[in-house]
């Protein structure tokens, strides 16, 4: 690692840029949007190669763990019923669920079967927790509950919503169908990105203003529509709203980063929320442009703490929301 890390200047040279755009095109040619997905995020865990930081990739978990901890530890010891959806491949779970109590029983939906039996392995570690069912579906399986084809009970403890808001198709209706499903005095902890200042949501307009306008559109919407609902003050909607009566709401803004040793890693890293929708890799030159002719907007910049695990690091912006939601008893 050098004494004086590389200015930002250097960093978005154009011959720095060029490779890494040449770079990560090989890396995610030919790959379906599953794949991609899985090498965008297996660079969030990559090992700093001196073993300083278990993650590279986001200080994201760093800071939404001591967070969920303070919030299952406050939930008592009794076992509890639990629901992840969008429930990743447990790399995050696993990080708190030595916080579970014994006996407790989990339910997990993703739609990548990839991350479900990874999952599913995972939970083989923990003698805490006992997986009930595993669903491989989409964020919003509601018509397929409803015809009876998959079940999700209503006796939940604790659902969580890890970084997964983002593909609810109707955000309010989905929420509070979810929130409907919990117990009495049960919690929901949702934790999102505030895309509206953050590196992903600058990626996804820049390539959907290019590509595909009207959802540029409907992404702002939504964006508003998450803020709205657990924003840094949550909007009388899901106050008024008869589902949500009495229910007691919290919110926490955390200013989180996305971290990587080269421009590569971060703009594949642009793939980890709505540009995962897209295939074929020109979405990618949409983020290596935002980050050689705007880098303010996603505040790049190098790390320069020379007592931080990250020195030396490459870092963008990317904020995030921590809403806790508590049903009545």
């Amino acid at each position: 690692m050098p004494d004086d890390p590389m200015p930002t200047d250097r960093v978005t040279a154009p011959l720095v840029m060029q490779e890494a755009r040449l770079l990560i095109r090989n890396e995610f040619s030919n790959l379906d949007i599953h794949q991609q997905y899985f090498n965008a995020y297996a660079r969030l865990q990559k090992k700093d190669p001196l073993n300083r930081t278990l993650m590279l990739g986001t200080d994201q978990r760093d800071k939404m763990i001591p967070a969920i901890k303070r919030i299952l530890a406050d939930m008592g010891e009794a076992p509890k019923t639990i629901l992840d959806i969008g429930c990743g491949d447990e790399a995050t779970f696993e990080l708190f669920s030595d916080s579970i109590p014994q006996g407790s029983k989990i339910d997990i939906l993703d739609p990548n079967p990839d991350y479900i039996d990874a999952y599913t392995m995972r939970l083989r570690n923990w003698d805490n927790i006992t997986l009930r069912q595993s669903i491989t579906e989409d964020f919003s399986p509601r018509d397929k509950i409803d015809s009876g084809k998959i079940r999700i009970s209503d006796d939940y403890d604790i659902i969580f919503v890890v970084h997964s808001l983002y593909f609810f198709p109707d955000l309010f209706v989905d929420f509070a169908f979810l929130y409907e499903k919990l117990r009495p005095d049960g919690v929901m902890i949702v934790i999102f990105a505030d895309e509206t200042v953050s590196f992903t949501g600058a990626c996804f307009e820049a390539y959907t203003e290019r590509y595909d306008r009207q959802t540029l559109e409907a992404h702002k919407r939504a964006c508003a529509e998450r803020l709205s609902l657990l924003g840094d003050k949550p909007h009388a909607s899901i106050g008024s709203a008869p589902v949500f009566a009495g229910a007691s709401i919290t919110v926490e803004r955390q200013d989180t980063r996305l971290y990587g040793h080269s421009i590569g890693d971060l703009i594949a890293l642009s793939n980890i929320s709505g540009l995962i929708a897209y295939e074929g890799v020109e979405k990618f030159d949409a983020a290596a442009d935002i980050l050689t002719s705007r880098p303010e907007r996603v505040s790049l910049r190098v790390e320069l703490d020379a007592s931080t695990p990250r020195y030396g690091m490459l870092s963008v912006g990317q904020p995030q929301i921590i809403g806790t939601i508590r049903k009545p008893s």
